[in-house]
């Protein structure tokens, strides 16, 4: 589900990175790869990094070095725990309970026009009066932003979570509260701007909630 777009090596190396990521804390190096998985160069460990740099699954750190891109960390942080689906039960006369196995509930089937859904926790208060509040779980999602759209924006090694509207040489990203300001980036052409993820929904209070 998580490397659908994926050749059948490119998983099975993503997913050995992920195991061991979680035992250690950091991607393992060219040589612990190399002794541990069927590659037995260094060019061809650099090509299946490169190949999950190029599809967002790593991100290049300089001087050789890796890490998970940030859309994919939460694969670490927090792996998957679907909720089962145990049977079914009808919502009109009392009929006999049907027990049996219906798969399981994902964060995808809870957003369903979700591509590749994540989450982040919130930490500040400049998106309140739009119902996103400090400590806040939101919901991103690895797909197209339009103007007015609320997003994750990774600029000069920072991140934020704003509204973004764009200009031919400026991006403005609003919050959504009268104690904060936008932020108004022009960046060279030497500069990149990168969206991290698009605003799907949020948790707060224990509840799944929209942004109107």
């Amino acid at each position: 589900m998580i490397t659908k777009d994926l050749t059948n090596k490119q998983s099975k190396f993503f997913r050995h990175l992920l195991e061991y990521a979680r035992d250690h804390g950091n991607l393992p190096s060219y040589q612990t790869i190399m002794e541990h998985t069927w590659i037995t160069s260094k060019n061809g460990v650099h090509q299946y990094f490169k190949a999950l740099c190029d599809k967002n699954y790593l991100q290049s750190t300089g001087w050789g070095g890796y890490e998970l891109h940030p859309s994919k960390q939460f694969l670490v942080d927090s792996p998957e725990n679907p909720i089962p689906i145990r049977g079914i039960i009808t919502a009109g006369a009392m009929q006999e309970a049907v027990d049996t196995d219906l798969g399981s509930l994902s964060i995808r089937n809870l957003f369903p026009q979700a591509q590749s859904p994540y989450c982040v926790r919130v930490s500040g208060t400049s998106m309140e009066e739009a119902g996103i509040h400090d400590g806040d779980l939101v919901i991103l999602d690895d797909s197209p932003i339009t103007d007015g759209d609320i997003g994750a924006i990774l600029y000069d090694g920072q991140t934020t979570l704003k509204e973004i509207r764009k200009s031919d040489r400026q991006v403005v990203l609003y919050p959504k509260s009268s104690n904060h300001r936008p932020i108004i980036i022009e960046p060279d052409e030497f500069e990149e701007i990168r969206v991290l993820g698009k605003y799907i929904a949020h948790f707060h209070d224990g509840k799944v909630r929209y942004v109107n």
